[in-house]
């Protein structure tokens, strides 16, 4: 039909014929179209110019997590809080989850007094029963590796560099809040063991590249195939004093370092996935058969969603996701991952933060759980709580 249209249109038919082809092509990118396995954000298969996502996503693009029924992972009791966790797998035929624990009596901020709890279940998306200290304050953001190959167990977190003794979080403390910009910026750390349960061996990784004055913060770590590490972790690109977040990727030979910075501009530089300036933190990596992946999370929308709404205690799309077909060239989602709506045992409740994203992988390497931190309350102060939850991955 469209050659005929040329042939007897003249001049004309090829007009109409390019106004064809124009509204078919956009027809098919708004019908959801793919050409190849980017389209489907590296998270399914294009088949017949349609994206059929792994388990764990969904929609045209597989760019939204697919998530079921949601349970609080910890604390078990109201007299802590958690913001954030990582179940590091099973051992001894039990789950091992590393906990990031605040005083959030005093302060709706979760750095104050911050320690890794390690705690156990018999699932992984069960209620986590508190172990031990698994290393005092004050630090957090624990992301845990099990290297089997080295028969190691790791913890990489952000060690405040403000040793303390472990807290029950009773409340009157006077101790300042830690910046991460100030005076004592903090930095890398990371942990390693013989089995989750300890005892713990501690070390603060060099890391050549950019960094917050000279520290990289909020780390996650996967062990490749030939042995080397890599590293994304959050850092301030900023300069000049103001507080801005972006993520960076980097890679060594061993877990304790040094590493060298492979690429400093995962999130675009100092900017996020949306409109505000410097939000791209917590990231979370890991890889597939089909490409490299990391979550984090932002404090600004992206298409789907307006800004996040900071100040006034909302962030409803919090959740980015980068990808990456081999570690060189970044993708960025233009679509949110998740929300700040959890279904929480039937119920779909809102919580004003989502943060801090970890997946639980099956034996099969299969994501079979989303664990993040969520919050009620501002961060501006109290009244608030924190919690870790699991959502079943679908």
């Amino acid at each position: 039909k469209l050659q005929f249209l040329y042939f007897i249109g003249g001049e004309g038919g090829k007009q109409m014929l390019k106004h064809v082809i124009h509204v078919a092509l956009l027809w098919a990118t708004v019908q959801g179209f793919c050409a190849t396995e980017l389209d489907c954000q590296l998270n399914g298969a294009c088949t017949n110019g349609q994206c059929i996502c792994d388990k764990g996503w969904k929609g045209e693009w597989c760019h939204r997590v697919n998530e079921g029924i949601s349970t609080v992972v910890y604390p078990k009791t109201s007299d802590t809080a958690s913001w954030g966790a990582s179940i590091a797998g099973e051992h001894n035929g039990e789950w091992h989850g590393f906990f990031n624990v605040v005083c959030q009596q005093e302060t709706c901020a979760h750095t104050k007094r911050a320690m890794i709890a390690h705690g156990t279940s018999p699932t992984p998306n069960g209620r986590f029963t508190f172990k031990d200290v698994a290393i005092p304050p004050e630090l957090e953001n624990v992301h845990a590796v099990h290297d089997t190959a080295a028969s190691k167990w790791l913890l990489f977190y952000f060690d405040h560099l403000k040793p303390m003794p472990p807290t029950n979080c009773t409340g009157g403390s006077t101790d300042a809040e830690v910046t991460v910009t100030g005076s004592n910026p903090g930095r890398l750390g990371v942990a390693s063991a013989p089995s989750p349960d300890g005892p713990w061996s501690t070390a603060h990784p060099v890391i050549n590249g950019p960094t917050t004055n000279g520290y990289g913060i909020n780390p996650s770590a996967m062990r490749l195939a030939n042995g080397s590490y890599l590293l994304a972790y959050r850092y301030n690109p900023d300069t000049t004093g103001n507080m801005t977040e972006a993520l960076a990727l980097a890679i060594s030979d061993h877990y304790e370092g040094p590493y060298s910075v492979v690429n400093g501009n995962l999130t675009g530089g100092p900017f996020g996935v949306g409109g505000r300036a410097g939000t791209a933190e917590d990231p979370f990596l890991w890889a597939t058969p089909r490409g490299y992946h990391i979550l984090y999370h932002q404090y600004n929308g992206s298409v789907g969603g307006p800004a996040c709404d900071y100040d006034n205690g909302r962030c409803d799309f919090p959740g980015a996701h980068a990808y990456s077909p081999d570690l060189v060239t970044w993708h960025r989602s233009p679509y949110p991952a998740y929300t700040t709506t959890v279904n929480m045992s039937g119920t779909a409740t809102e919580y004003n933060f989502r943060e801090r994203p970890g997946i639980i992988f099956g034996a099969d390497g299969s994501p079979q759980y989303l664990v993040t931190g969520v919050e009620t309350g501002l961060k501006s102060g109290p009244p608030c709580r924190s919690v870790s939850v699991a959502s079943e991955l679908l």
